[in-house]
């Protein structure tokens, strides 16, 4: 209880320490100076003599009294130094109070711009009203300038568009100036006629460089109202107010640039699948197993089957070199060899349902299109030459039961596969 007590002693004295120096007023300099230098002794009196009183208290409780002594001293002897932004009350010779607001000079390079700092985008509107036309966009990051500032909308200029944005999405002044370092490179510039750089922030300290103006300097943290620089002879201090930076942050878009860059974008992203598939063929291709050309037994179908073998390779491979006509060929007819399929004729292979994408219909009948192509018949010469060679016995594929478009193919999960174009051919 005991402890509890000095603490407390100890912490309204530091409060109404506070309150003496915000409220004892600014009549005249003496004085003030007097009063600081009076609650100085008193505050070392009173460590003194309460250091001396507590010997006999734990130390942590010494420690905690020290801390409190040693704040008030610190308070004592700094409070001459005025902070940059601070609010005061000063009277007049005839006892009047008057309020005095002493603002930061600092120089900010945010002045009359703004930065949109959402997460995606924001429209900028051609009337304050979210329900009027929306004239433009601007990403996160961008910059503009100010027009008109207004409580909720503002009026801004960025690139090619000039309407409204809300306030709510915006960063000013002040907020601005901090951000924009960690969001765009930075290009200081002198623009004072000549700038001194100073060995430290002071201007009686010694003069280590000269800039001159339009010099593109790097411009680093700020002291108060210094500025750290890089200098031929290494680095110094400049005055804010000789120099001014910009940041290479983005613009608004009008619709339809935003519409341009997008496609332009879509293109660029199709042209690199493209490219990635083709890259990924030409891979599969080079490890791909060569079959070279066997011989088959002969097999003799109808001349209706020939037709409708015929059909098949032109609609799975019309579009293929022979090698491809022939190995989508082969393919059907392994099939009719093969135990792991019931169907063992041409045509009950062609219409088993989900074999050949498009053949059928959604209800299980022959679609309109494949009608079609019965109806006219190939259009390659190559479709009827393929289905001749390959029930004669020509077999370039070996036993291969599937093939895939290369776009889809996964070749991973082949035991064995061969690409032939814009196919590939394998085996589980």
């Amino acid at each position: 209880m005991r402890k509890n007590k000095k603490i407390y002693v100890y912490m309204v004295l530091f409060a109404v320490f506070i309150t003496q120096l915000v409220f004892s007023g600014q009549a005249t300099a003496g004085t003030a100076s007097d009063a600081v230098k009076t609650d100085t002794q008193d505050a070392r009196t009173l460590d003194f003599e309460n250091t001396s009183a507590l010997s006999q208290d734990s130390t942590a409780e010494t420690e905690v009294q020290a801390v409190a002594a040693t704040a008030m001293l610190n308070v004592a002897e700094e409070a001459h130094v005025e902070p940059r932004i601070v609010y005061r009350s000063t009277i007049t010779s005839d006892g009047e109070i008057v309020d005095d607001l002493t603002q930061d000079t600092q120089k900010n390079d945010f002045e009359n711009k703004v930065i949109s700092y959402c997460e995606a985008r924001i429209n900028i509107y051609s009337e304050p009203d979210d329900t009027s036309e929306v004239v433009g966009c601007m990403y996160s990051r961008s910059q503009a300038d100010i027009l008109e500032k207004g409580e909720v909308w503002t009026k801004i200029s960025s690139g090619n568009v000039v309407g409204y944005a809300k306030n709510t999405y915006l960063l000013f002044g002040e907020e601005a100036d901090k951000v924009a370092p960690f969001i765009g490179d930075k290009t200081t510039v002198v623009d004072a006629e000549t700038l001194s750089v100073y060995a430290s922030a002071d201007a009686n300290s010694a003069v280590i460089a000269v800039f001159n103006a339009g010099d593109v300097i790097n411009a680093y943290e700020e002291v108060g109202d210094w500025v750290l620089v890089e200098c031929e002879n290494g680095y110094g201090y400049v005055s804010e107010s000789g120099i001014s930076s910009t940041y290479d942050l983005a613009t608004a878009w009008t619709i339809e640039e935003e519409s341009a860059y997008l496609a332009e974008q879509a293109r660029i992203e199709a042209e690199r699948r493209e490219a990635e598939r083709a890259a990924a063929a030409k891979l599969a291709q080079a490890q791909s197993t060569a079959m070279g050309r066997t011989t088959n037994p002969a097999m003799s179908v109808s001349d209706a089957e020939i037709y409708l073998l015929a059909c098949i390779i032109e609609w799975e491979a019309g579009w293929e070199p022979y090698e491809g006509k022939l190995a989508v060929a082969n393919v059907v007819l392994n099939r009719v060899r093969s135990p792991r399929f019931s169907q063992n004729t041409i045509t009950d292979v062609i219409y088993a349902p989900g074999q050949f994408t498009g053949v059928l219909d959604g209800n299980g009948n022959i679609s309109e299109r494949f009608a079609t192509l019965l109806a006219n018949g190939p259009t390659h010469e190559e479709c009827y030459t393929a289905a001749g060679e390959a029930l004669a016995g020509v077999n370039n594929i070996g036993d291969y039961l599937f093939f895939i478009s290369v776009k889809k193919a996964n070749y991973a999960r082949y035991t064995q596969y061969t690409v032939i174009n814009n196919h590939c051919f394998y085996a589980y």
